[in-house]
Parts: structure tokens; C-alpha cells; sequence
């Protein structure tokens, strides 16, 4: 059987991201979250993920300049 994707979720909202990991968890993905920008950043530093679900409007650094970086 094939492995499921890696997902990132980065959400300031901490229990909608929660909620989504659980979900997707359940589902059998292997899922992360990091609730800011910077927090991402290192996660993506320490692995690779298939898919990162990130929000636009966070704190310190918002998901385009997460993005970019």
C-alpha cells in the first residue's frame, strides 16, 4: 500500500488547524502544524511535505511572505 501524503496545515487559529490535522489524520495522512509563519519555516527546514495548507492573514508573517521565504 502506498504511503499518504505528508501535509503541513500553518493556521494561527489553533483549533481549526487541530481539527483539520485530526480529520486528516483519521484519513491516514502524516500531518504537522505549526500555528505562524516562522514556526513553518522550520518544519520545512527538517522535512519536505507533499502538501502545505497555509492561511494568508497571520501575525509576524503572513502566508505570502511564509511562501516566499
Amino acid at each position: 500500500m502506498a504511503q499518504k501524503a505528508r501535509i503541513l496545515i500553518v493556521d494561527d487559529n489553533k483549533s481549526l488547524s487541530l481539527s483539520t490535522a485530526l480529520i486528516l489524520k483519521h484519513k491516514g495522512y502524516v500531518v504537522d502544524t505549526a500555528d505562524e509563519g516562522l514556526q513553518a519555516i522550520e518544519k520545512v527546514k527538517e522535512r519536505s511535505y507533499d502538501i502545505i495548507f497555509m492561511d494568508i492573514k497571520m501575525p509576524i508573517m503572513n502566508g505570502v511572505e511564509t511562501y516566499k521565504q
